[in-house]
């Protein structure tokens, strides 16, 4: 990075600061660590770029504790000088052995406005990091400790609520056999069963009224560490669901407000207090 010690007059004039601009994204990237969206900058824009060492970026994501995002240009770099990729079968996925970084082309034109803005680094580490007040510490100690979950896996802690009714459109009940799975999605089955039957989310059926197929998803690091998912569309259209108790219009919860709260008011329709049918 170049350093200018005092005004630097030529740069001020080429930044044109306030100036509205945008920002050309060409493809995002990730990995187990990083995810970043490339950016192709203009002539005018790499004239002001002056890093050696990075590449420019919009960055997405970071497993690391990095509050300034520093090594995400890093990594970028390290992205546009991977040329091994290879293309991915049916997708417009490409992977790098290389790095093990996956990317997509995802074309978009960003609108920005260019500005400077000096931040403390102080700063910079209590946004990144979750911090509370006494008084927020307080409240916390009164929730239930029954209510905190002691793992991943803890479901079902909340206890007394209203039962979700399901009425069945008729005696019509959806079997679906479970998809074909690559070799990697056979052995992401196997590790899932284990962690499900161990949890309190898995209940014996002595006989299932309906199938479904369904198919692993990796969380985090490990072999062992995933869950599940169902495939529901077949199921969902033959049952009637509880309608939602929030309204549908808002008359029934702007009645209940004083008409002299607030600092200024505002006439409610006739469309407002008109109910809607329901669909």
């Amino acid at each position: 990075m170049k350093v200018h010690e005092g005004c630097d007059v030529d740069f001020e004039q080429k930044f044109d600061l306030g100036g509205s601009d945008s920002l050309i994204i060409t493809a995002i990237a990730w990995d187990c660590e990083w995810a970043a969206g490339v950016v192709q900058l203009s002539a005018k824009q790499k004239s002001l770029y002056s890093f050696s060492h990075a590449a420019p970026h919009v960055s997405l994501a970071s497993a690391h504790v990095d509050p300034d995002w520093q090594r995400v240009g890093l990594w970028t770099k390290r992205v546009l000088s991977a040329t091994d990729w290879i293309k991915e079968p049916q997708c417009k996925i490409m992977y790098s052995p290389s790095i093990e970084v996956w990317k997509t082309p995802a074309p978009y034109r960003l609108s920005c406005r260019r500005g400077v803005e000096l931040v403390s680094p102080n700063i910079v580490i209590m946004a990144a990091s979750v911090t509370l007040s006494e008084e927020e510490e307080e409240e916390l100690k009164t929730v239930p400790a029954g209510l905190w979950a002691q793992g991943k896996n803890d479901v079902g802690l909340i206890k007394g609520c209203e039962p979700v009714h399901i009425t069945p459109k008729s005696d019509y009940r959806p079997h679906q056999h479970q998809s074909p799975s690559k070799t990697r999605g056979s052995g992401g089955h196997q590790a899932c069963v284990p962690i499900i039957k161990t949890s309190r989310s898995y209940r014996t059926m002595p006989r299932l009224t309906s199938t479904y197929s369904n198919f692993p998803v990796k969380k985090g690091q490990g072999e062992m560490n995933g869950d599940l998912c169902r495939i529901c569309r077949l199921s969902t259209r033959q049952y009637t669901l509880d309608p939602p108790e929030f309204p549908k219009t808002p008359h029934p919860i702007l009645s209940q407000i004083p008409p002299d709260t607030g600092e200024g008011s505002s006439s409610r329709g006739d469309e407002y207090a008109t109910p809607h049918p329901p669909t």
